[in-house]
């Protein structure tokens, strides 16, 4: 168990966070509960090239539009082809109502431990897919299997006219991490006091 507790502290040195929140201290919470440590991150614009490619592994996104109260905006599961959002929903879902109208739809991911994250808006207009139509890469990768229930086999795709992100970096440059492959700690990787090394002893 000693063992255990060093690594996991080991761990939250590396990724700058605390061993509570690696122990799911902030599960339930809206993100963004953690305290910047040490350099403040920068707030970069990121190119249109940057932004599909956060996108293009899909995932759960917002539809943002127009309502007669007011703005509305609703999660989905959703796929990209061919720089096009594509997302499934009910027949009589508002989200079907909104084809042929001008939406948004975002997509934003928070980093807790890092205090850096991304966000990427597309601007265009929702049209339903004519039943049969056959997408750019049809099957599973085409499918963005939603998570609710029930039956939601109205296909939609957002034609983007517009996309813009932002993202929030650890300011100045780092080095990767050769003992962590796919984490960046922040910590030079030449430094004898390297939290990832320790866990690689540790663990």
């Amino acid at each position: 168990m000693h063992k255990v507790l060093e690594a996991l502290t080991a761990l939250a040195f590396a990724l700058r966070t605390s061993v509570g929140y690696l122990l799911g201290g902030g599960y339930g919470l809206p993100p963004g509960h953690a305290v910047a440590v040490g350099t403040q991150p920068s707030l970069e614009e990121m190119t249109p090239q940057e932004c599909w490619a956060k996108l293009s592994a899909g995932g759960v996104g917002r539809v943002v539009f127009s309502t007669e109260t007011g703005p509305g905006a609703v999660p989905v599961n959703f796929t990209v082809q061919n720089d096009t959002v594509v997302y499934r929903t009910a027949p009589d879902s508002v989200l079907a109502d909104v084809a042929g109208q001008k939406v948004a739809f975002e997509v934003d991911r928070v980093d807790d431990a890092l205090t850096q994250g991304w966000s990427v808006l597309v601007t265009g207009t929702a049209k339903q897919i004519p039943a049969g139509e056959t997408l750019r890469n049809p099957g599973e990768q085409a499918d963005p299997h939603p998570w609710p229930t029930g039956r939601r086999d109205v296909w939609m795709r957002v034609t983007s006219s517009g996309i813009t992100g932002r993202a929030l970096r650890e300011a100045g440059n780092r080095r990767r991490c050769s003992t962590l492959s796919r984490w960046e700690c922040g910590i030079d990787r030449a430094s004898p006091g390297c939290g990832a090394r320790r866990i690689r002893r540790q663990l």
